[in-house]
């Protein structure tokens, strides 16, 4: 993204698909991955982690491959993103 006007486009492209939605900016995380785990819950309070994916490999803002479990990251993180834990 070059400028001011080209990020506020694509904000509200977003915006518009997603309606309600919390929405993040990562561009400035140069540095950052893109990690998720899936979480499952029920009415007694249990939430499991079912699976966690690498989603690093984008094409224009788009994930093209998820990769599970996740790899690239050492595994206490992974252990602690599986168990809800905050960094």
């Amino acid at each position: 993204m070059d400028n001011d006007e080209e990020l506020w486009a694509l904000f509200k492209q977003v915006q518009g698909g997603v309606p309600g939605s919390q929405i993040f900016i990562t561009k400035v995380a140069t540095q950052s991955l893109y990690l998720e785990v899936q979480l499952l819950s029920d009415k007694c309070g249990n939430v499991p982690a079912l699976h966690s994916h690498d989603c690093n490999a984008q094409r224009r803002h788009r994930k093209i491959i998820e990769e599970g479990p996740i790899t690239i990251a050492p595994p206490e993180t992974v252990k602690r993103l599986e168990q809800g834990l905050e960094f």
